[in-house]
């Protein structure tokens, strides 16, 4: 259990060599010298390093050495020198992912860790791993030689396995490694596995964030402040880094729940290390960090480090909107209004204003919204109106406020509307035939109910109210309405009809219609006897007479009609039709069935004439 936990510890990214981590449980024996290699000894050559394999790599040909080592690690038995290889190759040893992290326990000495894999022999059989480490540029004062390290293995994998040793090298600066490598066969093979910054260590020896342990409406504003130090791995003395520039990030969330990390600016160190994060409002839960990333030089001199506080989490408080303005406007045609009122927030059984909270004016069954807007300073807001319609004031969802309730404001400007499609003409009996539509502007608004008035004038001056005609709903169009009517029993005349509006839609009048038809009279129309036998023919005589430049007038080349009903019955039969002559006289006959009534008619109206009923006999058949 313990070598799978150093393992662990050790497996980390390239990219995070510089990270602070724990060292490995054991501790190997480390070298270092400033003495150069004996004399004829031939030390590995590093090279690039290469990638881990993903399966048995074939045989690849030797590089050749490029260089001329000054430190090695012991020869073998054989005495023969060690063969530098450049890739992975079945029969031999390989090493590769160089780390180099820095033990915090340890006054953050450095160690040297690379995963070694024997692809030659049975597992365990890697006897010996041995780094050398060249400098590459290294700052003024220190030793300029390589340095020679023997690993330990951190143990546990039968053929895999890590070799580390923690080090100390007299400068800082870059280096270059390379390891030698040592099987149970007898394989000795060098690999170069890459090159690495040995610099002080970057830490923050104090960090505190300034603020609520719980934010809330009224308190939400958090800052930090702490001191950047850098700890020579060499020596483990700290000292406090001045004029370094930091990156405090807020790490909160967005309204989907998804991190949304905030950079707040950037901040430097005072000359002894100090520094302070101003105060930001925090828009939601979330957690505040620093971090210091080395940029140019400081690349190769320092490490990066962060550092974060735990997590602030909110707490919400409810709100309510109270409307200050009518709940029911009444507006004049063509006038506005403004919803006005007050945002609050209930905190401890408490409602005071919530200044700056957004709120939306929505309208309609589908809440459609119609209005955003951001209450002042004391929580107060106003909202323009131009439109009839029955509104809601609801406050936005936000982090530090939620909403319970909307409140609910009807406004009524009466909008203009017609009448349309109005018909109005005089039927054949005399009666005046009206319909229309009262039209409200849009497809989607309907009156849904309401009546229209009839109105008479003999004049075009003087109206009468004749009556009142309900306005059908059912159309999402238009709104129908349509009637029958007469003024004194007539409907000669002039004819109108008048909406009389609602607090929503504006009173209007339709167009006035004048009507004239010409009366009718019919005279005579007896039958020739009043006792006929059964199938005898009966006949009519009289006149047609029309009225009009104020005295009735014969009605000539007019057609009348002859009209039976029998006794006891209810249907009219058409018996004859004759055509009055040029003075208006008809003559007109029959046979006559059976007992029954008769009748002559002019039936025959056109535009301009009414039509009319002459008397009606009952005659009896033997």
């Amino acid at each position: 259990m313990t070598a799978v936990l150093v393992t662990a510890a050790l497996a980390l990214p390239a990219s995070s060599a510089y990270a602070d981590d724990p060292a490995p449980s054991a501790t190997p024996t480390t070298t270092a010298t400033d003495t150069p290699s004996p004399t004829g000894t031939t030390a590995p050559v590093p090279t690039d390093t290469p990638s881990s394999p993903t399966g048995t790599p074939a045989p690849t040909t030797t590089p050749t050495p490029t260089s001329t080592p000054v430190a090695t690690a012991t020869p073998t038995s054989s005495g023969t020198p060690p063969v530098t290889v450049g890739a992975p190759t079945a029969g031999l040893p390989w090493a590769n992912d160089l780390q180099v992290p820095y033990d915090t326990s340890s006054n953050d000495t450095a160690i040297f860790d690379v995963e070694v894999t024997d692809y030659g022999g049975a597992p365990g059989t890697i006897t010996s791993v041995t780094a050398t480490l060249t400098p590459v540029a290294t700052q003024p004062g220190g030793d300029s030689g390589p340095t020679v390290l023997k690993l330990g293995a951190a143990g546990g994998l039968p053929s895999d396995d890590w070799w580390y040793s923690h080090f100390t090298l007299p400068s800082l600066g870059t280096y270059r490694a390379s390891v030698e490598v040592t099987d149970q066969a007898g394989n000795d093979v060098v690999i170069g596995v890459g090159t690495f910054h040995y610099h002080d260590v970057m830490s923050f020896s104090q960090f505190t964030g300034d603020g609520p342990s719980q934010l809330s409406y009224d308190d939400h504003e958090l800052g930090a402040h702490g001191v950047l130090t850098a700890t020579d791995p060499r020596t483990g003395q700290t000292s406090p880094v001045a004029g370094a520039t930091l990156q405090p990030t807020y790490n909160g969330v967005n309204s989907q729940g998804y991190p949304a990390p905030q950079s707040l600016g950037a901040v430097t160190t005072a000359a002894d290390g100090t520094f302070t994060v101003p105060p930001y409002s925090a828009p939601t839960s979330g957690s505040m960090s620093v971090s210091y990333t080395p940029q140019g030089t400081d690349a190769v001199a320092y490490t990066s480090t962060s550092v974060g506080t735990d997590t602030y989490w909110t707490t919400q408080e409810l709100t309510r909107v109270v409307v200050t303005s009518p709940s029911n406007a009444n507006v004049p045609v063509g006038g506005s209004t403004a919803i006005t009122g007050i945002i609050e927030r209930e905190d401890n059984g408490s409602w005071l204003p919530a200044p700056g909270e957004q709120f939306e004016l929505e309208t309609g069954s589908y809440a459609t919204d119609v209005y955003d807007g951001t209450a002042d300073g004391t929580g107060h807001f106003s909202i323009p109106v131009n439109r009839a319609g029955s509104y809601n004031v609801n406050t936005e969802m936000t982090p530090y406020l939620y909403f319970d309730g909307s409140s609910y404001v009807t406004v009524h400007i009466p909008q203009p509307d017609s009448i349309t499609g109005l018909s109005i003409s005089e039927d054949a009996y005399g009666e005046a035939v009206i319909s229309g539509n009262v039209y409200l502007g849009s497809a989607n608004v309907s009156l849904g109910h309401g009546y229209v008035q009839v109105q008479y004038s003999s004049d075009d001056r003087n109206w009468h109210t004749v009556g009142s005609t309900a306005v059908g709903g059912s159309n999402a169009v238009n709104d129908t309405f349509s009637c029958y009517a007469v003024y004194g029993g007539r409907a000669n005349g002039y004819w109108r009809v008048y909406f009389a509006g609602t607090p929503d839609w504006r009173a209007v009048y339709s167009k006035a219609v004048y009507l004239s038809r010409e009366y009718t009279w019919i005279s005579g129309g007896r039958p020739s006897s009043s006792h006929p036998g059964r199938n005898q023919r009966e006949y009519f005589s009289g006149t047609l007479h029309q009225y009009y430049s104020g005295k009735w007038h014969n009605f000539p080349k007019a057609k009348v009609q002859l009209l039976f009903r029998p006794t006891g019955g209810k249907t009219w039969y058409l018996m004859a039709t004759a055509t009055t002559n040029g003075s208006g006289n008809y003559n007109i006959s029959a046979q006559d069935p059976e007992g029954g009534t008769w009748m002559v008619t002019y039936l025959y109206a056109d535009s301009a004439h009414l039509d009319t009923e002459g008397p009606s006999t009952w005659v009896g058949v033997h």
